[in-house]
């Protein structure tokens, strides 16, 4: 197995980590850090061939890890209410902070987790 990262210097500072093996895309997260002290996971997902074998948990550590080197004070991401991606990372150390409307009509739960170097100060939800 490969992991290809793959650093986007944009004004979003986005990056993402993208897991290979015999040359498929396995499972990917990408990460946003913003000008308002928080970095936002985008697109955790592990191929369903590759689930319940702990590489979901891998790339959220990394997807942490690169939140943390950018100084965002929180890392955070949006879910679908009442799905098992919502319990599964309460589980991994986030906690619910309020909802967002992704589009117009559908609103998605939002979780956060605070980074060691973090202020523990509310910080303003996605733009």
């Amino acid at each position: 197995m490969n992991k290809v990262i793959h650093r986007n210097e944009s004004f979003w500072g986005s990056s993402s980590v993208i897991v290979l093996a015999g040359g498929f895309a396995m499972a990917m997260v990408s990460v946003l850090a913003n000008e308002r002290d928080a970095a936002v996971i985008h697109d955790l997902m592990v191929h369903e061939s590759r689930r319940g074998k702990g590489l979901g948990r891998k790339l959220l550590k990394e997807a942490i890890a690169e939140a943390e080197n950018t100084g965002a004070k929180v890392t955070r991401i949006a879910v679908e209410p009442f799905s098992w991606q919502a319990e599964w990372y309460k589980r991994n150390g986030f906690r619910e902070v309020g909802t967002t409307e992704i589009e117009k009509g559908h609103a998605c739960l939002v979780l956060e987790r605070e980074n060691p170097q973090g202020c523990g100060g509310a910080v303003p939800m996605f733009p």
